[in-house]
């Protein structure tokens, strides 16, 4: 709707008819390699939604340039190809390269999200071959020749673009204050970056509570069933909460797809606490926590809202491997003394 507003109905439908031919062929390519449609493909499409229509456009106002200046359409058509086809490869290579990092990061994170480089470059690279080839075609059969067709017409003798290469001029006169006044915003923008916050993954919007409880090795089923009904007695009545189901023995069922799972364990429970809303999850974290640290001191528990991403499990974690297993108890133990000591912790 935005191209057929401001470039033109004619211009729009070229480009309306690219997007849809582009991922087709990205869907037909992701289909033969096994990618599948999930969280982190999708997003990938929705990212490159944004970036596969800039090459069509480029050809197409390219083309409508030519058309204006005079040229016939199978001149511009030819001239889109040969001016844009190796600049916009170049600049669909650099984007694709900027997702390198994710695509080979070695790490669970880079597992999860792997699939956003593939799909990302798949659909560019696919959108460059639509622009240099498929579009120039459909631009002929579609863009209209102009009156004037075969002597030549300045475009750019408008009053827009005469104050605009007045602008370009004067920066070019004045260079020393434009680069002190670029210099200076590039500056704020470092300084300003530290009040972004910055994870990998964001934090979910559900409104769900995991509260994962862990008895001491050798206690039975009963207690823990027990501890865990005394947990859920306290929070019945609060006015933040839905509803409350407490698993005894084992972990919710996968209803969350980066859910770190809990299997079958005699001395664990799990509590799953559904807010009303976010700020409501918000408060009812604070108040399991504080209950957890008052109340059931035996109990090591552990009170999060989901998280998108791969399970991390605990925010601090630390293993020790290796083949003499008295030497990694030993160093273990001296590890948790340390953490033990730490006052953060």
């Amino acid at each position: 709707a935005v191209s057929l507003l401001s470039i033109g109905w004619r211009s729009g439908l070229v480009i309306a008819i690219a997007i849809p031919l582009v991922l087709a062929a990205t869907f037909a390519i992701m289909y033969e390699i096994g990618i599948d449609l999930q969280r982190i493909s999708l997003g990938a499409l929705i990212i490159a939604l944004g970036l596969l229509v800039d090459d069509a456009m480029i050809v197409v106002e390219m083309m409508e340039r030519k058309l204006e200046e005079g040229l016939v359409k199978i001149e511009a058509a030819s001239f889109a190809y040969t001016s844009t086809a190796f600049p916009m490869l170049t600049g669909t290579l650099i984007t694709t390269a900027g997702f390198i990092p994710v695509g080979f990061a070695a790490s669970t994170a880079g597992e999860y999200v792997r699939t956003l480089f593939y799909v990302v470059g798949i659909a560019l690279v696919v959108s460059w071959f639509v622009a240099v080839y498929f579009t120039p075609w459909l631009g002929y059969m579609i863009l209209k020749q102009r009156k004037h067709a075969g002597t030549h017409h300045d475009v750019f003798d408008t009053g827009f673009y005469r104050r605009l290469r007045a602008t370009v001029t004067w920066a070019v006169h004045h260079r020393i204050i434009v680069l002190v006044m670029t210099l200076v915003t590039f500056a704020t923008s470092l300084w300003a970056f530290q009040f972004i916050p910055q994870n990998f993954f964001p934090q979910s919007s559900r409104p769900e509570i995991l509260v994962d409880l862990w008895l001491p090795e050798g206690t039975s089923i009963k207690e823990v069933e027990n501890q865990a009904k005394a947990l859920e007695a306290r929070m019945m009545d609060d006015p933040d909460k839905r509803f409350i189901a407490t698993y005894i023995g084992e972990g919710a069922p996968r209803f969350f797809l980066p859910l770190d799972q809990q299997l079958r364990n005699p001395n664990f429970a799990q509590l799953l606490v559904m807010a009303k809303d976010e700020p409501a999850r918000e408060r009812l974290i604070v108040k399991m926590r504080g209950i957890l640290a008052k109340d059931f001191p035996s109990i090591r528990g552990k009170v999060d809202r989901l998280f998108l991403g791969p399970p991390t499990g605990w925010p601090v974690q630390m293993r020790v491997m290796g083949p003499d297993r008295r030497e990694v108890r030993r160093i273990a133990d001296e590890v948790k003394a340390k953490f033990q000591a730490n006052p953060l912790l």
